[in-house]
């Protein structure tokens, strides 16, 4: 809660707080919103789908409902807060840029290897997207680096915590 607090409440969050609410974007949809939701990427953006016999939801239908005290409880407003901040900060980014930062650092799906759960490699998500891996990283590193990141940060949490510990 540390990570999301300092990422919504301040300017002083830092690559580790960013990363974690990426990491956790899902859950905090899912929280804001008092239902399960599933990211996707359509049209140049990072939307969710709520599951079927729930209200359907929109983040421009959001925007309205933050302004309702349906929100308004504190621990529900950092949320809102933190989700808001992110989407402004994507809506900096191009399209290409908000695709790969989705498919490297928001999108949670991974696949089963031998019974342990393991992600998609970079490699993987570029031939995905039918780019070449350098492609992809140069709009990965130009995307994480626009948001205030330092990439040197990113790449050994790619590395380390995505691609070898999943």
């Amino acid at each position: 809660m540390k990570s999301l607090e300092r990422f919504a409440l301040t300017e002083n969050y830092t690559n580790d707080d960013l990363l974690w609410v990426m990491r956790n974007y899902q859950n905090i949809w899912s929280r804001i919103l008092e239902t399960q939701v599933t990211l996707s990427f359509k049209d140049g953006e990072i939307d969710f789908e709520t599951p079927p016999k729930t209200i359907n939801y929109s983040k421009d239908t959001l925007r309205g409902c933050i302004q309702t005290k349906r929100t308004a409880d504190g621990e529900k407003a950092v949320y809102v807060i933190a989700a808001m901040k992110l989407d402004a900060m994507m809506k900096s980014l191009s399209p290409s840029q908000r695709e790969v930062i989705f498919w490297r650092l928001i999108d949670r799906s991974y696949t089963v290897v031998r019974n342990q759960k393991r992600y998609a490699s970079t490699r993987e998500l570029a031939e995905m997207l039918s780019i070449p891996n350098s492609t992809f990283r140069d709009r990965l590193i130009s995307a994480w680096e626009k948001l205030g990141g330092e990439w040197e940060m990113l790449r050994d949490y790619i590395q380390y915590v995505i691609e070898n510990n999943s």
